[in-house]
């Protein structure tokens, strides 16, 4: 219903994250690179952000030009297998 009324920002394959995910997956090699794209928000440039500091992946409602909030993505944690075993993960 969701997709029907607001259209492809709540398409599980065409929402912006989506795109952004699949564009630039490929560069996640190692646990940096995994924190890299999890925090990532260039939404001045990125062209499938539109300009919109929550069409990325590390949504930023602080950003918003009109009516910004404290809400969104402010750090980010990532694990590996092994270190999911033992319970770490990294900020």
């Amino acid at each position: 219903e969701m997709l029907k009324e607001y259209g492809d920002d709540f398409s599980y394959d065409l929402c912006p994250r989506a795109k952004i995910f699949r564009r630039d997956q490929a560069s996640v090699k190692v646990l940096d690179s995994l924190k890299y794209i999890m925090r990532f928000n260039d939404y001045k440039n990125d062209p499938y952000s539109e300009g919109n500091p929550c069409k990325t992946i590390c949504c930023r409602n602080d950003l918003k030009a009109e009516k910004p909030s404290p809400g969104g993505c402010y750090d980010t944690k990532v694990t590996d297998f092994n270190m999911a075993g033992d319970f770490v993960a990294e900020a």
